[in-house]
């Protein structure tokens, strides 16, 4: 057996495409952000809309412990890799109507 050949479990692949579609949604909300000033400040409206409404944290200053918009190190005008536990995954389905207000909000 080749395992390249076999399907994804159901878990791994809602995961992927939850991934998938926060990264997109991500990346149209920096589109309208490309100044550094509003790119910054979108940044941060993420990651309070996520940790606030999504994952329901409650001290969203502690600096651990806290989702944050994933950069990339080298360059932090591009967005990495978004990873999700299954559990987070559940909770950003059902948070989808918040970040698609935030990330989408100069498209309508």
């Amino acid at each position: 057996l080749n395992p390249s050949n076999l399907l994804p479990c159901p878990l791994h692949t809602k995961m992927q495409m939850t991934e998938r579609i926060i990264k997109m949604l991500i990346l149209a909300g920096m589109r309208l952000a490309e100044p550094t000033k509003k790119f910054s400040e979108f940044c941060v409206k993420v990651e309070e809309v996520v940790n606030l409404n999504i994952l329901k944290r409650a001290n969203i200053k502690s600096p651990v412990g806290q989702w944050r918009v994933p950069l990339y190190q080298k360059d932090s005008k591009k967005l990495g890799d978004v990873k999700l536990s299954g559990n987070h995954s559940n909770l950003f389905i059902e948070g989808f109507d918040d970040l698609v207000d935030i990330c989408c909000k100069g498209y309508f």
